[in-house]
């Protein structure tokens, strides 16, 4: 499995946390949790629990890949990257086995890590 996420995803912050006002404590809440789960589905970190049994199994398959951007966004556009590689470049690196972490942790709002 290749995850793209977003660590900010505009959808559920606007859905999930519903909030107004100053909500970036908040968000970077969420952004900690999304990452860690997400690193916990492909294997980068371990589970602390073994409670959710499919997201178990899909961690110990080591060939599983992730790409999570610190752009508050819901879907991708042309020009994001992390370090300069770009989603599709990413994901043919997974395929042919180069690497499967590309991940940029920023605090939320970050307004130089997107274009």
């Amino acid at each position: 499995m290749f995850l793209i996420q977003s660590q900010y995803d505009t959808w559920q912050v606007e859905n999930i946390l519903n909030i107004a006002g100053n909500k970036d404590d908040l968000v970077n809440t969420l952004g900690h949790n999304i990452t860690h789960l997400a690193r916990q589905i492909i294997g980068d970190i371990p589970f602390n629990k073994k409670e959710d049994h499919l997201a178990h199994i899909l961690s110990r398959r080591s060939k599983n890949g992730l790409y999570l951007v610190s752009c508050a966004i819901h879907e991708f556009a042309p020009g994001q990257n992390i370090g300069g590689i770009g989603f599709g470049e990413a994901l043919r690196q997974w395929l042919h086995n180069e690497k499967n972490l590309f991940y940029d942790i920023q605090r939320y709002p970050c307004n130089n890590c997107c274009p």
